[in-house]
């Protein structure tokens, strides 16, 4: 298994990210390893994520769960399709 820890950086000012799209993503390997999103507060959230047309090994995934993709706290509005 793969344990992940999350430090705040010291970064100021910070931002947001919001209204992504990453689109036609294609993944190739042996494993599928997890991604985390994170926000890092509620002013500074992370919203509106889209990933579209994304496949593993030829394996299209349609779902956060299929991606390996773990959506944590201060995130809203991310979808696969």
């Amino acid at each position: 298994g793969y344990v992940f820890e999350w430090t705040p950086q010291p970064v100021k000012p910070r931002g947001q990210i919001r209204n992504v799209t990453v689109k036609n993503l294609r993944c190739y390997g042996p494993v599928k390893a997890p991604s985390l999103l994170y926000g890092y507060d509620e002013t500074h959230c992370v919203d509106g994520v889209t990933f579209e047309d994304v496949s593993f090994n030829g394996v299209p995934a349609r779902t956060a769960e299929e991606m390996a993709l773990e959506v944590r706290r201060f995130c809203k509005n991310v979808t696969v399709r």
